[in-house]
């Protein structure tokens, strides 16, 4: 049987109805495996709305120095995780709603590539935009790649509809438009792009609120949102393209191409992420940028972390314990960069910058690191 005739099918079966469908459609089975690790995150972690960062990172949640260290599976793993049971109930009530209704048209396998593409999109693209120290949950970014497929095939029926008059229905794979009174074109003509106008909207009011009240401490990922929204957009126009519907004329070269080129950018920004040091160097320049003294510690050691033989990173930690006067500290970072000719150089200009202002503690620990790499050197 093919897969739209077995979608068919198990629609009049009541494959969707409220007692079978967790088990009987990839909606439902996500959301027992969701609710599994859920449980589990909060059996560990004795703790319902903020489970401590260590056990979410041990279930596999998305953290930039581990994946700048090559753990790159938890772009995919931290889809199915949630930060808190309010977390967990909107993401997968969210997904009961439109997650029901896209597989219903699109059918199983259509649905499982449409979600799991979208949450890597929307992970990656969260990791470009927002390298911190957090670590990063949620089936948001592959929800949101359901309402961009729900938005295709909204705006398409609303443009079929604005050309010839009609209304449409929804049933199975097949979206029929029927002839009705003349009709104006609707830039929100449906739920999806509603759902779309109202989360910008609360993602501005939040991180307000968030921001002013909580001191930031709780983000809302957008970024996350547009990745995987744009996700769903080129695999639900892919899917269009390939299989025969009332909204578009077949173009099968146009329906692979956009997956070719859609899973080949994706393919070379996960590499560009996994083998290049932009985490590493966002990491440092987000610390030389950070006000608090601890916060930039924070950043920079991370940068060690992902490099340890990077004296970049233990250069500007070492000036910064130099300049909180943990001298033991800046001692042990500055003679290990020391022996790079640029570095060497830098602190011969510091020394002498010090000297000049008479701040002769600094200066003392700048002679002592230069001369014991001259006595180094010697043997």
């Amino acid at each position: 049987m093919s897969e739209s005739s077995h979608r068919n099918a198990f629609e009049a079966e009541g494959k969707f109805s409220d007692r079978s469908y967790l088990f009987s459609t990839w909606t439902g089975r996500i959301i027992v495996l969701n609710t599994i690790l859920f449980l589990l995150v909060t059996l560990f972690s004795q703790s319902l709305f903020s489970p401590p960062h260590g056990i979410l990172y041990s279930f596999g949640a998305r953290e930039p120095i581990s994946l700048a260290k090559g753990e790159w599976w938890r772009v995919l793993s931290s889809m199915f995780l949630h930060i808190g049971v309010i977390h967990f109930a909107l993401n997968n009530l969210g997904l009961k709603i439109v997650g029901r209704f896209i597989e219903q048209v699109t059918g199983g396998y259509w649905f499982l590539a449409i979600y799991i593409f979208a949450g890597i999109l929307g992970n990656l693209v969260s990791t470009f935009v927002n390298v911190s120290l957090g670590i990063g949950a949620g089936a948001s970014g592959a929800i949101f790649g359901l309402v961009g497929a729900g938005l295709v095939f909204e705006m398409l029926a609303e443009w079929k509809r604005y050309k010839s008059g009609g209304a449409i229905s929804i049933e199975g794979d097949v979206i029929d438009v029927s002839p009705r009174k003349k009709h104006s074109f609707k830039l929100i003509p449906g739920p999806f792009s509603f759902m779309i106008i109202l989360n910008i909207a609360l993602a501005v009011g939040l991180n307000i609120v968030f921001s002013t009240f909580l001191g930031g401490s709780i983000r809302i990922d957008n970024a996350n949102h547009f990745g995987g929204l744009l996700g769903g957009i080129l695999l639900t126009s892919s899917l269009l393209c390939l299989r025969p519907n009332r909204l578009l004329a077949p173009h099968k070269f146009l329906g692979v191409s956009i997956i070719v080129l859609s899973l080949l950018a994706t393919s070379v920004a996960w590499l560009y992420l996994a083998k290049s040091h932009f985490i590493k160097n966002e990491l440092i320049n987000i610390g030389l940028n950070a006000k608090d003294f601890r916060e930039k510690l924070g950043y920079l050691s991370g940068g060690i972390e992902i490099d340890p033989q990077d004296p970049l990173p233990r250069y500007y930690r070492g000036i910064e314990f130099l300049k909180s006067r943990n001298f033991n500290f800046a001692k042990e970072d500055l003679q290990f960069v020391v022996s790079f000719p640029f570095f060497k150089e830098k602190l011969i200009e510091l020394k002498k910058i010090l000297q000049k202002q008479e701040d002769f503690e600094r200066f003392s620990i700048i002679k002592q690191v230069l001369e014991r790499d001259s006595t180094l050197q010697k043997f």
